[in-house]
């Protein structure tokens, strides 16, 4: 019976009343001799709910047949095939007959898919091209119901699962009619992530409309709250067919930046009523501003809606939004319009011309090549990558203020040809990988990174390749020229180019390659070319870590640092364990600070291996580690090499460690150690094994 119930009405018997205010229900069943009733329909029959079938179908036929309350009943329908008799609904207030007129035709709409769309560009704020339309939800003339009203109809039936269902499925029916249209431009849909689609259904959408799907943007309000389940399995879906996510009505209601974060968007469409005249309000223009700032900070374009006046679309792109849309460049239509008009191109054009922002942030095309000095006319100082393919090309020794951004989750190859760019901005890097990102940065001619740094965080991964030369100069108080700070955990790095690349890194904490943390266990690889690096200041890394693991290997490259510091290591790590490898390398540190090791930790363990390298080391410090570490394990193995040790100061140990318990191999390798010292251990370690066999060169004592 609660079967049957739930197929007529859509819901759990017992919710219709609490649901639809002013109307209750009633069915009955002669077959099996049941019935089911709100109790508020059987106070209309002067009936109590404890009442028999007999006395209840009685009283229904005295009604049915012309009674005094038959007025206040009306059958809704009936199906003899179910044995269904009877089914009246009771309306007794006007806004109960509107909700139920709008149950009616919500079935009808659903049942025979009834939906149409009205489409609305979205323009590009920097050129006025349509970057993508947004499907918005329409019903024919038999239905006639408004967005809002098939909603909250959807929600009155428990039927917004069936609404998301079929938007998702007649959206990319669209897509897949309209190739040329979608060939460049995306399809933003409304979703209702409270109402995922099941696992079933989600497999039939792909199985329909897998090459389409790549080209919708997923679009939510954050109000819904969802939980960490299903906003993982959103998300999964999203990436996993190359969706892109939106987040719409952001900077009013339940807006809150934790959440945005969680939701990881590709756009943030801000809020209409921040825009509304915003070119009239100071305050709102400071607060928008700052969330562009934000979004572009995160690798998020932001889109302003509802831009409905020239005045407004002057502020918003002179404040830096990405993406327009609203009824000043065009309203929704029946069809896909491929351009707006060309006066209004033309405006947004001059709008460009004319208004220099700190904001401003070009999203380059699949394969475009951008020369940097026209873009930095144009008032640009920020690229945002989220294209696999990009040219950037300047004008040999022309700095250009811009930084980079690597979109999360976007795989990118950038070629730099000849660029210059530099970031004034402090703890601001001028290339930013975003999270479970890589980029392969491919290197032409003569090109400069000043000022800061490239940031490399846990989950990305970054490649130097070409045959260019590099010089990156990183000046901040925790610094790094290719990695993360002193308190963030750096991803994958590998340096392959073939040119000379040359780091510098001035800061209170300095890294030159890799970072502060490695809870990733992710590794620096050099596997060719020419590297000098410089450290100055404080702490100082070349290669490695500051607290955690460093693991480094060096192959086939040509290596010289130059450290003015407080405490420096070379290749290893500061504080924490290390796995480092060098083969057939030439290596050249030289250092000027309190405490020194080459290659290992100061005071962690692991392994180093030295294996066909000339590696030379000069130092004038207090203590100097030259392979090894002081008082940790670090075991080293140095084979078929060739040393040369110059130490300065009042302590240094060649190979090993004078308090420690690292393992110490050296074979068939020549060691010329000149200590300047007090006292000096040439290879040694406290408690490990320690071989030795095949040692050349010459041992020199000078006080």
């Amino acid at each position: 019976m609660k079967e049957l119930w739930n197929h007529f009405f859509g819901m759990g018997w017992e919710a219709l009343g609490k649901t639809i205010p002013g109307i209750c229900a009633f069915l009955l069943n002669r077959e099996t001799e049941t019935y089911l009733a709100d109790p508020d329909f059987l106070s209309v029959l002067d009936l109590d709910t404890a009442s028999d079938y007999t006395t209840v179908y009685r009283e229904v036929e005295r009604i049915k047949n012309g009674g005094e309350q038959a007025v206040n009943l009306l059958p809704l329908q009936w199906d003899d095939r179910l044995c269904v008799d009877y089914i009246f609904l009771k309306v007794h207030q006007e806004a109960g007959k509107i909700k139920l007129d709008n149950l009616h035709r919500l079935n009808e709409l659903l049942d025979s898919n009834r939906f149409s769309y009205h489409f609305q560009p979205i323009v590009n704020a920097k050129g006025g091209s349509v970057f993508a339309y947004e499907a918005l939800m329409r019903t024919d003339a038999t239905v006639n119901m408004s967005p809002i009203q098939v909603l909250d109809a959807a929600r009155d039936a428990s039927r917004l699962y069936d609404v998301e269902k079929a938007t998702l499925f007649n959206t990319l029916q669209v897509v897949r009619e309209n190739p040329d249209i979608f060939e460049s431009r995306k399809l933003f849909v409304n979703s209702l992530p409270g109402h995922p689609l099941t696992a079933e259904d989600w497999s039939l959408l792909e199985e329909s409309f897998g090459p389409q799907m790549n080209k919708v943007v997923i679009e939510v309000t954050e109000q819904g709250q969802l939980d960490e389940e299903r906003l993982h399995t959103m998300q999964q879906r999203i990436r996993k067919m190359g969706m892109e996510l939106a987040i719409d009505d952001y900077g009013t209601g339940y807006s809150n930046t934790a959440n945005l974060l969680r939701y990881q968007p590709d756009c943030v469409k801000i809020d209409r009523q921040l825009i509304d005249r915003i070119n009239e309000k100071t305050n709102v223009q400071k607060l928008v501003s700052g969330l562009i700032d934000f979004f572009h900070q995160n690798g998020y374009l932001a889109l302003a809606e509802g831009v409905e006046t020239y005045e407004e679309l002057k502020t918003m792109i002179r404040l830096g939004a990405d993406l327009i849309q609203g009824y000043y460049t065009c309203k929704p239509q029946a069809f896909l319009t491929p351009c707006i008009p060309e006066a209004l191109v033309e405006q947004i054009v001059q709008i460009n011309l004319t208004y220099a922002s700190e904001n401003r942030v070009y999203r380059p095309e699949e394969g475009e090549v951008v020369e940097m000095d026209s873009l930095a006319a144009r008032h640009y100082n920020t690229l945002l990558i989220d294209k696999q393919q990009v040219t950037l090309v300047g004008t040999p020794g022309k700095e250009v203020y811009c930084t980079i951004s690597v979109k999360n989750d976007t795989a990118a190859s950038v070629v730099m040809r000849n660029v210059s760019i530099y970031n004034p901005e402090q703890e601001s890097p001028v290339i930013q990988l975003g999270d479970n990102s890589s980029l392969r940065l491919v290197l032409e001619g003569d090109n400069h990174i000043l000022k800061r740094g490239i940031w490399v965080p846990e989950t990305a991964s970054f490649t130097l390749e070409g045959s260019g030369d590099l010089e990156i100069v990183s000046e901040m108080p925790d610094c790094y020229a290719i990695g993360t700070g002193s308190e963030s955990s750096h991803g994958s790095i590998l340096l392959k180019s073939t040119g000379i690349v040359k780091l510098v890194a001035k800061g209170g904490v300095a890294t030159a390659v890799g970072g502060g943390k490695n809870a990733g266990r992710k590794s620096v690889r050099i596997l060719s070319g020419q590297l000098t690096a410089e450290c100055y200041g404080g702490n100082c890394v070349f290669f490695g870590c500051q607290q955690d693991l460093g693991k480094v290997y060096v192959q086939d490259a040509s290596v010289q640092c130059l450290a003015h510091t407080n405490k420096t290591v070379g290749i290893g790590s500061m504080g924490g364990d290390v796995e480092v490898e060098m083969k057939n390398a030439y290596l050249h540190f030289q250092a000027s600070c309190s405490l020194f090791c080459g290659f290992g930790s100061l005071s962690g363990g692991g392994n180093v291996t030295v294996n066909h390298c000339d590696a030379h080391i000069t130092s004038n410090t207090n203590e100097c580690y030259c392979i090894g570490s002081d008082g940790g394990s670090v075991s080293c193995d140095v084979r078929n090499s060739k040393l040369e040790l110059i130490c300065e100061c009042d302590y240094a140990t060649a190979i090993g460690d004078r308090h420690g318990s690292g393992n110490v191999t050296v074979i068939d390798t020549w060691i010329d150690f000149v200590a300047h010292c007090k006292a000096y251990t040439k290879i040694f370690t406290q408690s490990g094994t320690l071989v030795t066999e095949g040692i050349g060169g010459t041992l020199l004592e000078l006080a």
